[in-house]
């Protein structure tokens, strides 16, 4: 995916960066999971634990890279993702720190231009069956992001069921009382050996 280069709305009118394109700012796909990775973090410490009243604990961290993905299994079917990319993307992870955003050379190679995003060096960290790995922090949003997120949020909040039913048809008749799950997914077409979800289109299922 391309990187990004917007840094201003332009000529473009604010509606139709809003409705008609799916990634508005021009986000590659690194800062795509940084705004989803630092959204997390921020709404995990919303997530109260009853009984310690503590708040929710999560550790993030991403890797870029290549990877294979696909339909596993015979009876229990499962979408994979297979590759050293994602090996290294869980090394990433698990040593993070609570509340960060850990960050591999990379990611960081994609973000460390960006518009949007700060990052910081974290220095050598060792990972199990990687040795010493240089690695980053995302540390937080520019301005830039800020302000286009909020114009995001002020136009999702105009969009009504009516609309989002358009998008989302299969959505709806499988969230219906009225219509159980296992009849919706007894319509779909299914023969011997096969995924019985194979011929659906993805967004059925979105």
């Amino acid at each position: 995916s391309g990187s990004s280069v917007r840094s201003s709305v332009g000529g473009d009118s604010t509606d139709e960066i809003m409705t008609d394109v799916k990634n508005p700012l021009g986000l590659n796909q690194a800062e795509i999971l940084a705004g989803l990775a630092l959204e997390l973090s921020r709404q995990s410490k919303k997530i109260i634990n009853k009984i310690s009243k503590v708040p929710f604990k999560i550790k993030i961290g991403f890797h870029s890279g290549p990877a294979v993905g696909g339909i596993v299994g015979h009876k229990n079917y499962q979408y994979c993702l297979f590759g050293d990319t994602i090996n290294t993307a869980s090394r990433v992870t698990t040593t993070s720190e609570v509340g960060r955003v850990h960050l591999s050379v990379a990611s960081w190679e994609l973000l460390k231009d960006s518009i949007y995003f700060e990052t910081s060096p974290r220095g050598k960290i060792h990972m199990k069956g990687k040795g010493e790995m240089q690695t980053f922090w995302l540390s937080g949003t520019k301005d830039a992001y800020i302000e286009y997120a909020a114009m995001l949020e002020s136009k999702s909040e105009i969009l009504d069921n009516d609309r989002l039913s358009d998008y989302h048809p299969a959505m709806y008749e499988i969230n219906s009382r009225s219509k159980p799950l296992l009849n919706v997914i007894n319509k779909l077409p299914s023969s011997t050996g096969q995924c019985p979800f194979s011929g659906m289109n993805a967004s059925t299922f979105i």
